[in-house]
């Protein structure tokens, strides 16, 4: 299985580098988070746009590009999530 983004750890360098700013009298840390689901969502939603086999009546389809198209969504359902 693939690692998500969201249980990644940062260290030392990486922390740092996200560090934007430390408050003080009661405390608190300011920092620029990792890349969000969100974003991920977006990029597939907009990935999914184009796929002919969601959209068009079924009497439109040819069964061979029909199966590519499922296989392509399959695959980057898998890599994204």
């Amino acid at each position: 299985m693939s690692k998500k983004p969201s249980l990644t750890k940062l260290k030392g360098k990486g922390l740092l580098s996200r560090l934007t700013g430390v408050s003080t009298p009661v405390g608190g840390v300011n920092w620029t988070p990792p890349i969000a689901e969100a974003d991920v969502a977006k990029k597939l939603l907009v990935f999914l746009e184009d796929r002919r086999v969601l959209f068009m009546p079924y009497d439109s389809e040819v069964g061979y590009y029909v199966v590519e198209s499922i296989l392509e969504i399959r695959q980057r359902l898998t890599v994204d999530l």
